[in-house]
């Protein structure tokens, strides 16, 4: 089939991307190697994967082109698909972020007020409260500046060049101790009895840590047998 009569059958679209694969394997002697649609009258999109070399004649001159031309319809289809999810998953992100973000500034205020009286009640009601009190008060202001650290994160993973967050060395015994503070009212109403051993230092951001603690104990506590 004469070279003018293959390109007939390609989509106007990819015609010219196909020949000048075609024409640089020709000037280059070497392997020519393309995708292209084919047209057709479904409505579905028919791919083709073509690969081959030119061969030359007794004087030097490109007297054909020999290969070989597959379907790859189906493969490409998975493909379009692939990159569809992508770009709405990458949409869906960039909305994440600005719900974080937006979400992330709102909480600021309430968080701070919160921790700006339970700091008055600590200071200025010390001697009125017992240690019970004490203890509340002083769990109150805790809690505060756990998540003021969980909204800092959050600012953070909202940022458009957010870098990721800086790691060290974490003693998980604190790390267990600050996520069982913040459950305290939670374990108390459950009734269960917490047990642990002594845990190892590592490699990490302690907030994050907390949180995930944090989410396994809750979920332990929420989800445990009836026995």
């Amino acid at each position: 089939i004469r070279l003018e009569k293959s390109l007939e059958i390609i989509d106007p679209r990819d015609r010219e991307r196909v020949m000048q694969a075609v024409q640089e394997s020709i000037e280059h002697a070497a392997v020519y190697e393309c995708e292209f649609r084919i047209r057709s009258h479904g409505p579905a999109e028919r791919w083709m994967a073509s690969r081959g070399r030119v061969h030359y004649g007794p004087s030097g001159k490109p007297s054909r082109l020999i290969g070989i031309t597959v379907d790859i319809s189906a493969r490409k289809a998975i493909e379009i698909s692939l990159r569809q999810t992508n770009e709405a998953l990458a949409r869906s992100n960039v909305e994440l972020r600005r719900f974080a973000r937006v979400a992330a500034h709102d909480l600021q205020t309430p968080l701070r007020a919160i921790g700006n009286y339970a700091e008055l009640v600590k200071t200025s009601y010390r001697d009125q409260l017992d240690d019970t009190g004490k203890e509340w008060v002083d769990r109150i202001l805790s809690s505060t500046i756990h998540l003021h650290a969980l909204v800092r994160d959050l600012l953070v993973y909202s940022s458009i060049d957010a870098q990721p967050l800086a790691t060290g060395a974490v003693n998980m015994d604190e790390v267990l101790d600050r996520a069982l503070a913040l459950l305290d009212a939670e374990i108390r109403e459950s009734g269960c009895a917490i047990t642990r051993t002594a845990l190892p230092a590592v490699s990490g951001d302690s907030a994050q840590l907390v949180q995930v603690l944090c989410n396994l104990v809750s979920n332990s506590l929420k989800y445990r047998s009836a026995q």
